[in-house]
């Protein structure tokens, strides 16, 4: 048995550490197809193929979603729109089977560049309204990576809100479109990077040609001309790689526009001028090569336009797509030139070459991607729905357990409660036995002084009436049976202070008084009337009476306020 379990055990930690090898393998093939999508789309496709064609790398997981969506990007800029849109419903379906814990950021919802591209996809077909749909939901999922990767946040915000200010330009409206723009520039003030700040000043030079605002305009296109002209002087040859792109982007966008208003020469001048800028992203490089190319035959210089367009066409990496592009401008060159040899060669690889119609199959291809989304949604509302289930059953049990420990503890409370009333009851009665038992004693003691005293008043008595009968061995045997009566006197105050234990503390805490006045008090204190205490203590009424006065002068009572409730308080 414990063979079996280390064979199993074995196993297990092989196929984790297949898997672990697997995404790494993925991942260093995703970092090629990111390196040569822009340079040559034809060997990043050829990464991206042969990792799908690698069973061990087809196990699902965040690595794979990224594959699918590198492949999908790239089909997409060489034109491929049909097979882009299968690319992206597979990284669709392999993201919905995903954990949130092994997607790339646990509470996304749905994959942002997916919806990023969708997006573009519907851009490019003129459906501004599907593509605005896309581009803020996107926006949303790019919001809830938080401080998971804040880096990767603001770039997507950015590149969202960009994309959402491009529909607002074609729809003509530039308040909407300027205030996307300043969103983007106020986060890339904070990154404060060269090539966030290029980058918004190209955004904001194409607001301004489309507005007509070309002073504007050539203010941000001289802003980014004298930054790239400072990075070039400081040779920061890694820095100075990213901002030739956006340099070249901006030359590009401008040129494009004059070729739009029928401008060739200064359309020319700045599409010539950003294609060694273009020239390490090849898909870049190719539109601006074909739209200046297109200038040249608007502008009739049909030479130059052959010359472009037929170095263009030894571009191993050019799509068919591009290639018609370039052989249709060849076909108008050479019918204004009038050379139909060249004319009908073109036009016969043109035929060959030819166009599948994708309009139906990217019809189809939408709407199947659209399905995988809203399958997509409706598996994360079963999960939240069985994720709400399982908490409040957890809930449930967690209230039934504390309830029953709050029932047990309440019982075992209330019965110990019960066990300590019924002990500090039978305390409490005992305690009154004791006491009342102690009270008896001090009665009895009381009495025995008071009788002690009519003993001493008769024997005075006998003693003044008959001093001649008088026996003194007798009479001095009383007297030291009288002595030992004392002790009487101490056994009453200790019997006092076990019924009443801090009653003379407390007197004494308020005046130093005497042993009589002690004793006078405590007579009080159990009730005694003067005549009871002059009994007792074997003296006249008037001098118990005298006793009390002076314990009130002692005690400093007020006048009027009575000695009896008094004592009787302490």
């Amino acid at each position: 048995m414990n063979f079996s379990y280390k064979i199993a055990a074995l196993a297990l930690g092989l196929l984790f550490c297949l898997r672990l090898e697997g995404q790494s393998r993925l991942e260093q093939i995703n970092d090629s197809i990111m390196k040569y999508k822009f340079i040559d789309t034809n060997y990043a496709l050829e990464f991206g193929y042969s990792a799908l064609d690698d069973n061990e790398l087809n196990i699902p997981s965040k690595e794979l979603v990224t594959t699918h969506y590198l492949i999908a990007e790239t089909l997409y800029t060489s034109g491929y729109i049909s097979q882009a849109l299968e690319f992206l419903a597979s990284a669709l379906k392999v993201y919905q089977v995903l954990s949130e814990e092994d997607r790339a950021f646990s509470k996304v919802s749905e994959p942002p560049w997916i919806l990023v591209l969708m997006g573009n996809i519907f851009f490019k077909s003129s459906e501004f309204e599907q593509a605005e749909e896309f581009y803020e939901l996107a926006w949303k999922n790019f919001d809830l990576i938080g401080d998971e990767n804040p880096s990767q946040r603001i770039f997507g915000h950015n590149t969202t809100e960009g994309n959402l200010a491009l529909i607002a330009l074609e729809q003509r409206d530039f308040a909407k479109a300027e205030n996307y723009f300043n969103r983007i520039y106020q986060r890339n003030l904070k990154l404060n990077r060269p090539q966030d700040l290029m980058y918004s000043n190209l955004q904001f030079m194409r607001l301004n040609l489309v507005r007509g605002n070309y002073l504007e305009a050539d203010k941000h296109l001289n802003a980014v001309t004298t930054q790239f002209n400072e990075i070039k002087k400081n040779k920061d040859l890694a820095l100075l790689s990213e901002l030739s792109l956006f340099a070249g982007l901006t030359y590009y966008f401008y040129g494009a526009y004059w070729v739009n208003e029928r401008n060739f020469g200064e359309a020319i001048s700045y599409l010539e001028k950003s294609l060694p800028l273009l020239k390490n992203s090849r898909i870049d490089y190719y539109t601006s090569a074909i739209t200046l190319i297109e200038a040249y035959v608007e502008n009739e210089k049909y030479t130059l336009a052959v010359k472009a367009a037929n170095k263009l066409l030894k571009e191993p990496s050019l799509s068919v797509r591009q290639k018609r592009e370039v052989y249709v401008l060849l076909l108008k060159s050479y019918d204004a030139e009038a050379n139909y040899f060249q004319l009908n060669a073109v036009k016969d690889t043109i035929i060959a070459l030819g166009l599948i119609d994708q309009d139906k199959t990217m019809s189809l291809g939408f709407n199947y991607l659209e399905n995988e989304l809203i399958l997509n949604r409706k598996q994360q509302e079963i999960n939240e729905e069985k994720l709400r289930l399982n908490r409040v059953i957890y809930l449930l049990i967690i209230g039934l357990l504390l309830a029953t420990f709050l029932t047990l503890s309440f019982r075992f409370l209330y019965k110990l409660q019960n066990e300590k009333a019924a002990r500090l009851e039978a305390e409490k009665n005992l305690t009154e036995k004791e006491l009342s038992l102690k009270k008896r004693e001090l009665v009895s003691k009381t009495n025995f002084i008071s009788q002690r005293n009519d003993y001493l008043i008769r024997l005075k008595k006998d003693l003044e009436e008959n001093p001649s009968n008088i026996s003194w061995q007798n009479f001095k045997s009383q007297i030291n049976q009288l002595v030992r009566g004392e002790q009487v006197y101490a056994e009453f105050e200790k019997s006092f202070t076990e019924v009443y234990p801090d009653f003379f503390e407390e007197l004494n805490k308020r005046v130093k008084l005497s042993k009589t006045d002690l004793r006078l008090a405590a007579f009080i204190r159990l009730k005694h009337t003067t005549s009871e205490i002059a009994q007792i203590s074997g003296v006249s009424v008037r001098t118990i009476e005298s006793q009390r006065y002076r314990l009130s002068k002692k005690l400093e009572l007020e006048k009027g306020e009575d000695l009896n409730a008094y004592l009787l308080r302490l």
